[in-house]
């Protein structure tokens, strides 16, 4: 906790272990300091989690190669949507989530979300990770297959015994 609020220590924050203790000279100065929290790259508010503007930057300037076209659609579509505020919304957990999974022959990332109240997707939580050795010889069906039950088991707080949508773009798993 020292490190992450070393820049904000002694201004209006004391870090003692995992508790915090924010104060201030006024009421009306401390509700803005409540307002919202800078945070691992975001920035935390009663909005939800939004990118720090700080950070956009270099997700908008990262290289995109030029010779697969779709990758570059891809990639254009995510910088789109990784800079647009909020990116994460707080979970409603009276509302069906929806899990989004997909894969590569590298790794697996599995996406959470749920509609809002305008029937936009909003995105809670993003999971990824790469294939270890074995799994890297599995078929496609398999490896789509591994996304989607390794989805459910890292989100199963959220979706354990919860309707909720699986979204794959796999074929053979629709």
């Amino acid at each position: 906790m020292d490190k992450i609020f070393s820049d904000l220590k002694n201004k209006f924050i004391l870090v003692y272990l995992d508790n915090i203790t924010i104060y201030s000279k006024t009421f009306e100065e401390h509700l803005e300091y409540l307002k919202e929290l800078a945070f691992l790259g975001h920035i935390i508010s009663e909005n939800g989690i939004a990118p720090d503007l700080s950070k956009i930057d270099k997700v908008q300037n990262y290289p995109v190669p030029s010779n697969l076209t779709e990758l570059q659609r891809f990639i254009d579509i995510l910088k789109e949507k990784l800079t647009t505020a909020p990116i994460l919304q707080y979970p409603d957990f009276e509302n069906l989530f929806i899990l989004f999974t997909d894969t590569s022959y590298q790794g697996l990332c599995a996406i959470l979300a749920q509609k809002n109240g305008n029937n936009n997707e909003h995105v809670i939580v993003y999971a990824s990770r790469s294939l270890n050795f074995a799994e890297i010889n599995y078929s496609p069906t398999e490896i789509e297959c591994l996304a989607a039950v390794w989805g459910m088991k890292y989100f199963r707080p959220y979706i354990y015994m919860k309707p909720f949508d699986l979204i794959t773009d796999h074929s053979a798993l629709r």
